[in-house]
């Protein structure tokens, strides 16, 4: 396989932004044309903020349709992202007469 020039790199990387913009931009004509559909019961802005960031648009785009600043929309979807689980230890687990049984979240069995 040839070694691409430099120029052809470059096209490529500016056909792929190209690219991704053409998607953002389909995105927003969607949203712009179903508003009322997809936003019907939903009043709250962190509810949009969600439906939106499903769709997949940047956080920048978010914004402007919400009426929000990026840095509030990052913030509200780090507010909706699950928790990931806490890792076992041995203190969590206490030995029975069968075997092992672990504790829950209150401490009890």
């Amino acid at each position: 396989m040839s070694k691409l020039s430099k120029e052809t790199r470059e096209l490529l990387k500016q056909i792929k932004a190209l690219s991704e913009n053409i998607d953002i931009l389909t995105k927003v004509t969607a949203v712009n044309i179903g508003k009322e559909e997809i936003f019907r019961g939903k009043e709250k802005k962190e509810e949009k903020i969600e439906i939106l960031g499903k769709m997949g648009l940047p956080r920048s785009i978010i914004a402007i349709i919400t009426g929000s600043t990026p840095e509030s929309v990052s913030a509200i979807k780090s507010m909706k992202k699950p928790k990931p689980a806490k890792p076992k230890t041995t203190q969590d687990i206490k030995p029975t007469k069968e075997g092992v049984e672990e504790k829950n979240e209150q401490g009890t069995v």
